[in-house]
């Protein structure tokens, strides 16, 4: 069985959060004003493992600069 949640906020405001600072830290604030981040959360049992399992897929709009969505990431 798997779980859709396709109005995951927390996951959207946290990686926007993420990318705006790392914008302000770079000096590209401007970059990322315009960014809408949306997110789709799975949940349910691998086959090749115990317990469960998580998936977020993320998509960032209005933000053209890959190298900076990157950083937004590993924050």
């Amino acid at each position: 069985m798997v779980l859709r949640l396709t109005r995951a906020w927390l996951p959207s405001a946290c990686f926007l959060s993420a990318l705006q600072l790392v914008a302000g830290q770079q000096g590209k604030k401007e970059a990322a004003r315009n960014a809408v981040v949306h997110t789709q959360v799975h949940l349910g049992k691998p086959n090749d493992m115990d317990g469960f399992g998580l998936e977020v897929e993320i998509q960032v709009e209005g933000v053209e600069d890959q190298a900076l969505i990157d950083a937004g990431h590993a924050a």
